[in-house]
């Protein structure tokens, strides 16, 4: 019944696509490219995707939009929909269970909340089965832009007006209040986890065009073809908080045991030392964050974790004495 159910879901309404097979840039084989740059990779764990295979009976890989120590990232046409995904093709050791409940939690809630339509959520979900046997999950997305890092990173200077670090801040803060309110940290809020809406479709059908013109570069392996991602443009979109691998569900204003869900310059004090903590950790690594983009200055940075949370207490508390004097 599951298998007749899942036939039928997969109707095609359009015909896939049959994508060039010459007149691309053949990469050398022994330069690194891409997820091969990552640390501690293994192409084993990596699924082998190939531009104009089919995934999950339905979803056309169109192109490469992206790679990560976990992940690769596609761009596909649904062609039931005949609409454009991003899906996320994990490596083998990756579980994704922790996105998928955030998501379906975040469907479950009834009533409108200004931050939920800047949280990302996943469509579909399905796995894949690697050549040597290794399953591979795949999540489904609606299509994003760049990231705030890229984003700053393709400014002059690396500089974001303030106008605008305000306004994304409160896109942000709003999709924390929603989480928040529903029991979940995020548990991650960094500019890499934020990216651009694409409100106009066409910057996402414009790479599908690009790659039937003009192939994306590859290096071609025995086992698998390696290929450049293209570069998504700047979008005028809305911000978005993404990524909810280190999430964290319960009832709102529920306090959780000493657990490290993330590092670096961003994480809360009490998650570093492992102490009790609750939802407030997201809103100082919230208020890190805009603190970085407002001023350039990263605090503490090279220092460990332990230092750097030890750094913001001292911070807070000379802060909080100088007020009291006053």
């Amino acid at each position: 019944m599951k298998s007749l159910l899942h036939h039928l879901s997969c109707r095609k309404t359009v015909r896939p696509r049959r994508y060039p097979s010459k007149g691309f840039d053949l990469l050398p084989a022994d330069k690194l490219l891409e997820e091969e740059t990552t640390p501690n990779y293994n192409a084993s764990n990596y699924y082998p995707v190939k531009i104009g295979q089919v995934l999950h009976d339905k979803y056309q890989v169109v192109s490469k939009l992206g790679f990560g120590a976990n992940a690769t990232v596609w761009l596909c046409r649904d062609l039931t929909k005949n609409s454009l995904y991003a899906i996320k093709v994990y490596t083998s050791n990756h579980d994704t269970s922790c996105q998928v409940a955030v998501s379906e939690s975040i469907k479950t809630i009834v009533g409108s909340h200004p931050g939920r339509g800047s949280l990302q959520t996943v469509k579909d979900s399905f796995q894949i089965s690697g050549a040597i046997g290794f399953s591979h999950d795949c999540l489904v997305f609606d299509p994003m832009g760049v990231s705030y890092t890229q984003l700053q990173d393709a400014a002059p200077n690396r500089g974001l007006s303030n106008d605008l670090i305000y306004k994304y801040a409160t896109s942000i803060l709003y999709a924390l209040g929603f989480l928040h309110h529903i029991g979940i940290i995020h548990g991650a809020v960094s500019s890499d986890n934020i990216r651009l809406s694409v409100d106009h479709k066409v910057e996402i059908t414009n790479i599908e065009a690009a790659e039937i013109a003009h192939p994306s570069p590859r290096k071609v392996l025995p086992d698998r073809t390696i290929y450049s991602s293209y570069i998504m443009p700047i979008t005028p979109g809305s911000p978005v908080l993404c990524n909810f691998f280190a999430s964290l569900l319960g009832k709102p204003r529920q306090t959780h045991p000493g657990i490290t869900l993330t590092s670096g310059t961003h994480c809360a004090p009490e998650m570093v030392l492992k102490m009790e903590f609750d939802c407030k950790t997201d809103v100082w690594s919230f208020g890190v964050l805009v603190s970085v983009k407002l001023t350039s200055i990263l605090f503490y940075a090279g220092l460990t974790d332990e230092d750097v949370a030890i750094g913001h207490w001292e911070t807070s508390l000379s802060q909080s004495y100088t007020r009291a004097a006053k």
